[in-house]
């Protein structure tokens, strides 16, 4: 989906936060009326002279630039060769009029933050500043104030947006899918995932998502919030210098923060324990996270009343998962952000007795293997609403285990002493041995 950036052991974060100082302009804000108005932080310090991107994700393929969407005619616009931008103010405040920029309906939007002054002296900007806030899509009436009105650019928006996005980035202004309607949807349910990772109306990371059915790794979030705080809040002289060192085959040398986080994101298990280590001991964004993870993976737990035993689960073209429930005899749905599809009780019936993986053809129809009766498995076979298709599972042998699809639809069923082929009406089309 995106080609991997290597890691250099610890300037995956920056490669020397403490060269990227120079001088700029003192910034000019426009003082139209704004549909959204915002403040880009690095921890606790407002970065002043920020420019600020709206852009829109591509769906014309994989590695295709996102859609600069700010006009270049709007009061003091700039253009440059990621797209145009507006600054803001020496606090750190922006404001946007939708007169200024120009989105359709349904576009997946989001805002890029780069360089600007956290605080130093004079008129000097750290270029090594680069963060994201995810919005989300584009409202009908092309007004984005309606997602919401005061927007709070920080690191753990940062954390929370390339990771929901990092299948689809493949750089900070690379946002983008194929043109195949699976592909968009896809994209879609990505940054409709940001929503289970951050509040977007505080940018705080989240503790459990937005139906209270799921575990966030909220202490996870903030770890890697804080990894960046140094190379945001100083002109480098007070960054680690563990940045800078430890060199090891890299192509690409990350020269900003949210860079350095998509690249966490693409290798999650690399340098765990050395990155960790760069967390300061008074962290900004708390909780924190002890003790020392396993890798940087961000994993949410979701879960039903009736998913006792889940054991392998599938996803269907939607995004949607199906889990089957091995103790209480269910098949739970849910769609991409952890909510339950098919109700708290989960699906019924269709002969379910120990179910113990799903596979979903073509149709989008699950077929679930249940274990039991012990020494006869057998299968049942689902419509994609979770209606059971049949009242009595087909046989399949003495012990079955996973089904695999061919082009012709047809089920094939492995198992402890055979090998099932089944037709997609579930006539027995072969057998081995």
């Amino acid at each position: 989906m995106t080609s991997l950036l290597p890691l250099l052991a610890l300037s995956i974060l920056l490669a020397g936060c403490g060269d990227s100082i120079s001088q700029h302009a003192a910034a000019t804000i426009s003082t139209q009326p704004a549909d959204i108005e915002g403040i880009t932080h690095g921890g606790l310090q407002s970065v002043g002279n920020a420019h600020i991107y709206l852009f829109a994700a591509n769906n014309i393929g994989y590695r295709a630039p996102s859609i600069s969407l700010i006009k270049p005619s709007a009061p003091a616009a700039v253009t440059d060769t990621r797209g145009t931008y507006i600054l803001t103010d020496a606090s750190g405040n922006f404001s946007l009029s939708h007169t200024n920029y120009s989105c359709s309906d349904g576009q997946l939007l989001y805002l890029l933050s780069t360089t600007g002054n956290p605080g130093l002296a004079g008129e000097s900007n750290n270029d090594a500043i680069s963060l994201i806030f995810v919005l989300g899509p584009c409202p009908s009436d092309g007004n984005i104030g309606e997602i919401t009105r005061f927007i709070d650019i920080n690191e753990v928006s940062t954390v929370a947006g390339i990771y929901a996005l990092a299948g689809f980035m493949s750089d900070i202004t690379r946002v983008s899918s194929s043109s195949t309607q699976l592909s968009q949807r896809g994209l879609a349910n990505a940054f409709a995932a940001v929503n289970n990772l951050v509040d977007i109306t505080t940018s705080q990371a989240l503790a459990q998502n937005l139906h209270g059915n799921g575990v966030i790794p909220q202490a996870k979030i903030n770890a890697l919030a804080n990894l960046i705080v140094p190379c945001i809040n100083s002109a480098g002289s007070s960054t680690p210098h563990s940045l800078q060192q430890r060199p090891r085959q890299q192509r690409i040398r990350p020269a900003d923060t949210a860079t350095a986080v998509l690249n966490i994101a693409h290798n999650p298990a690399a340098n765990v324990g050395a990155l960790f280590s760069l967390i300061g001991p008074t962290p900004i964004y708390q909780p924190p996270l002890t003790p020392r993870p396993n890798d940087w993976t961000v994993a949410l737990i979701f879960y039903a009343p009736t998913t006792s035993g889940p054991y392998f689960p599938a996803i269907d073209s939607a995004g949607d998962l199906w889990v089957p429930a091995y103790a209480s005899n269910t098949l739970t749905e849910f769609d991409p952000l952890g909510n339950i599809l098919s109700s708290q009780s989960g699906f019924t019936g269709g002969g379910l007795n120990q179910p113990f993986s799903v596979a979903i053809d073509a149709s989008d129809n699950p077929w679930v293997v249940n274990f039991a009766p012990i020494g006869a498995s057998t299968v049942s076979h689902f419509s994609s609403s979770g209606t059971p298709i049949i009242s009595t599972p087909y046989p399949c042998g003495a012990a079955c285990f996973f089904v695999a699809f061919d082009s012709s639809q047809n089920a094939w069923i492995s198992g402890s002493t055979r090998t099932l082929t089944l037709s997609p009406n579930g006539t027995t089309v072969a057998q081995s041995p």
